[in-house]
């Protein structure tokens, strides 16, 4: 079975989730939440804080570090609300599947649940999110899978190469606190990046609409890939679909499903596809060369028969329980 029973930094209740020589660990103790995500007996790609997974105040807002799924807009009296709580767990041993789902939460009446499967390609995980409504009145909101990443790296995200015409074909949102002189940060011709400095405490946060459907982070000498739908929709934030955050002590690959009105029982619903792949240096932010070629290695190919198709769904099987439809491979 691909799926066993763990400790991770002295916490009980948690479970190991293998496909092929990659691993991800969730806890039962908090969240819903990943902890890791790497090789066996590897180093951790994912940025997690020991002092809050120590914290015994049950009543804080704990950051914890990992993955995590909240709801947008973001906004301080729903988008903060402790974490704490144990969560239920299922598990379909036939399928290798984890449903990880907590309470529901007395502010808001959402509850969220991650469902967790590995992908039929060894090493690649199909990460499911959804948020139901269980309160008695329909609530509008974005599902909003946040990944934080382990200091060190570089996130790129890929520019936009579709045609709109005299129109523009993309979006960049910046928040207050972003500087456009900030030497992170990267605006390349097929790119943004922005690098993550040990050294420098500001943070930066930008934006875009990533109809490509991936953006990516290079670390440890290898490169974490998370795919993820693009519809042309309404999205948070000037309409964006991808965000990332970077602070000194981690960086965030923020992906975002459409602003949804979810009726009371119903719920929202968002899938990404996980890859790592081993032995990719990181490269310069200013060699678009190289970046470009990479970048043109992760695109998809679109086997869609309809042309009109908006799904730009990557890399899972009609079995995998996601709800999705398949059909597009890496060029």
């Amino acid at each position: 079975m691909n799926i066993k029973k763990t400790t991770f930094k002295g916490i009980p209740g948690c479970f190991r989730v293998a496909s092929g020589d990659v691993e991800i660990v969730v806890t039962t103790e908090f969240g819903p939440r990943i902890l890791y995500l790497g090789r066996k007996g590897g180093v951790n790609h994912l940025a997690v804080f020991e002092e809050d997974l120590k914290n015994p105040d049950k009543e804080a807002y704990l950051h914890y570090g990992g993955h995590r799924l909240w709801h947008a807009p973001e906004a301080a009296e729903r988008t903060y609300v402790p974490a704490n709580d144990k969560v239920e767990v299922k598990i379909d041993e036939k399928m290798g599947v984890i449903m990880l789902t907590a309470p529901v939460e007395a502010l808001t009446g959402l509850q969220k649940v991650i469902i967790i499967k590995p992908d039929e390609e060894p090493g690649n995980f199909v990460i499911l999110h959804r948020i139901f409504n269980r309160s008695p009145f329909a609530v509008e909101l974005s599902a909003w899978a946040i990944t934080m990443l382990a200091p060190g790296g570089l996130v790129v995200i890929p520019n936009s190469e579709s045609e709109n015409g005299y129109c523009a074909n993309r979006a960049l949102s910046l928040w207050k606190y972003s500087k456009l002189n900030d030497p992170r940060v990267y605006l390349g011709d097929g790119y943004v990046a922005v690098t993550n400095d040990a050294k420098t405490e500001a943070p930066f946060k930008i934006g875009s609409t990533v109809d490509d459907c991936f953006a990516c982070y290079f670390n440890h000498g290898e490169l974490f890939v998370k795919y993820f739908p693009f519809v042309s929709d309404k999205y948070p934030s000037y309409d964006c679909n991808f965000e990332t955050y970077t602070c000194r002590a981690f960086s965030e690959l923020e992906s975002l499903s459409p602003l949804t009105k979810i009726e009371p029982g119903d719920f929202a619903e968002h899938m990404e596809l996980w890859e790592l792949h081993p032995d990719i240096e990181r490269p310069d932010p200013r060699d678009e060369e190289a970046i470009c070629e990479i970048l043109d290695d992760l695109r998809f190919e679109d086997e869609c028969e309809d042309e009109d198709c908006d799904c730009h769904d990557h890399g899972h099987d009609d079995d995998c329980g996601c709800g999705q439809e398949h059909g597009h491979k890496h060029k």
